[in-house]
């Protein structure tokens, strides 16, 4: 969920929304639903709200928290999977740009970034604490006005570019070495 990703790799320009008067006001905003992805359950604000957007933001609110992040010009975005192992294992696999044209995947590459696979690992512990087990994704972007965000957020399931990150080769922090094996989905 957006809140566990903001509760575990807080950033101070972003924050969950549980009431419309702890809205804080600033300049261009990005609202987002707790479940939302590109192109649906989001909500680009700026300033003071308009009515529509108020309206917006109370019918989100009464689905649940509303995460405000500020609007941002994403240059590059980057998708790294992972699994967690009931036994408590973390396997990372391969960095995945992530290509999204009008709300619509694109073919993708592979990258290596060491640096998000950490993170990535880092993520899967977190998920383990809390109970968590199976497929999981950290997503990275790189902005104009933030720099790279290691972790914009955590999703607890697959994703568009999970088995792209599993393609080649790499180290799986589970100690194998070589390429990651695909995770056991079955236990």
């Amino acid at each position: 969920s957006r809140s566990f990703s903001v509760e575990r790799f807080p950033r101070e320009d972003v924050y969950i929304l549980e009431t419309e008067g702890d809205l804080r006001s600033g300049g261009e905003r990005l609202l987002k639903r707790e479940l939302s992805f590109a192109g649906g359950g989001q909500r680009r604000v700026s300033g003071d709200l308009a009515e529509a957007d108020r309206a917006w933001l109370r019918a989100s609110l009464a689905r649940g928290p509303v995460c405000v992040e500020p609007w941002c010009h994403i240059e590059e975005e980057l998708g790294v999977p992972g699994f967690v192992h009931r036994d408590g294992r973390v396997d990372v696999g391969d960095a995945v740009e992530q290509i999204v044209v009008g709300g619509q995947w694109r073919p993708s590459t592979q990258r290596s970034e060491p640096d998000l696979r950490e993170s990535c690992h880092s993520a899967g512990l977190q998920l383990m604490e809390i109970g968590y087990w199976g497929p999981f994704n950290i997503d990275a972007h790189r902005s104009k006005e933030h720099g790279w965000t290691q972790v914009s957020e955590i999703n607890a399931r697959y994703t568009m570019g999970w088995a792209q990150g599993w393609a080649g080769p790499g180290d799986a922090r589970s100690g194998k070495g070589g390429r990651p094996d695909r995770p056991d989905l079955a236990g």
